[in-house]
């Protein structure tokens, strides 16, 4: 390994049972088959993150199109003024009535410079959000093992319509949790060879992806791609732009535990993030509290904090991008 590297992230593992297993990453996978990104790495990737960032806020704001900051990236923006400082992402929610045109927008001024994935039109691409990539540094996660085009990310979330009917938006939760579950499974079924390699044996991970693994093989039988479809039409099913309801499906605690009402989450106001003004909802304190508990402002012992590693980075690009 010179120029790309071996390694793993849980950033693209769809489930948070794997963001705990990978807290204690020496426990569940071969450390000698991966690459844990050093602080000075980390430092460089959330530099370069920062310049995709700036480019998708430019187009928001020429646009006038509403976006906030999303998951941890709201933590760090509260707790340190910019990124959690050993957190290597930035991540981005919108409403579902600004996707379209935000993705229109940006494609026509940063095409050059960046592809961007959109679950069910993207050929081959099938994660629950959308995702912009940068085309100057390669990078590459688990679940990418078959994608060519693949650089350092930054994830939009979308913030789905559901059904103020209690019923309807029962189903229609049970509905999109169901095929995120067969989702998962069917990636973890088509990379099963690439991670045992990865996992090690006897682990919590290992048992964990094993099941999932089984159940994939049953689910293949139907391409991932008419999944990834079916899954997409299934969530985006509520038409409704005024409803009490909103949820990000797609969220670290999928539907249920991140349903919100509409007035609330949609409501932004401004803070910083590291020197820049950026949007965040207004009601950050009960986002934070859903996403992370009642002490979301403690500083976590270094044990409980995730570790960042990768399938492949180019470093050698990296260091080029940081030295313009």
């Amino acid at each position: 390994m010179s120029k790309m590297h071996r390694k793993v992230t849980t950033k693209f593992l769809p489930n948070a049972n794997l963001t705990t297993a990978m807290k204690n990453a020496e426990a569940n996978v071969n450390l000698s088959q991966v690459i844990i990104l050093t602080d000075n790495e980390i430092k460089a990737i959330q530099r370069e993150l920062l310049k995709i960032f700036d480019d998708i806020v430019s187009v928001c704001e020429k646009e006038g199109i509403r976006y906030q900051l999303s998951g941890g990236s709201v933590l760090g923006a509260i707790r340190h003024g910019g990124y959690i400082p050993w957190d290597d992402d930035i991540d981005i929610k919108m409403e579902r009535a600004e996707i379209d045109r935000f993705v229109s927008c940006f494609t026509k001024r940063f095409c050059e410079k960046y592809w961007i994935k959109i679950p069910g039109k993207t050929p081959g691409y099938d994660q629950n959000k959308i995702r912009i990539e940068s085309k100057q540094i390669r990078a590459r996660g688990l679940l990418e093992l078959n994608e060519p085009e693949c650089g350092l990310w930054i994830d939009v979330f979308v913030i789905e319509n559901t059904f103020d009917n209690k019923l309807l938006r029962t189903v229609h939760g049970i509905g999109t949790m169901a095929f995120r579950y067969i989702l998962s499974c069917v990636k973890f079924a088509r990379n099963e060879h690439e991670m045992e390699l990865i996992i090690k044996q006897g682990s919590e991970l290992q048992r964990y992806t094993r099941s999932r693994c089984r159940l994939g093989r049953v689910f293949s039988v139907i391409p991932l791609s008419v999944w990834t479809k079916l899954s997409v039409k299934w969530v985006t099913m509520c038409k409704t732009e005024n409803t009490i309801y909103v949820v990000i499906p797609g969220g670290r605690h999928q539907f249920f535990r991140e349903l919100y009402l509409r007035s609330k989450l949609c409501k932004t106001r401004d803070i910083l993030f590291e020197k820049r003004k950026v949007k965040i909802t207004e009601d950050y304190d009960v986002y934070m509290k859903i996403l992370y508990g009642n002490d979301y402002m403690k500083i976590p012992p270094v044990e409980q904090r995730e570790k960042h590693i990768m399938l492949e980075l180019d470093r050698k690009a990296l260091m080029a991008e940081e030295s313009k």
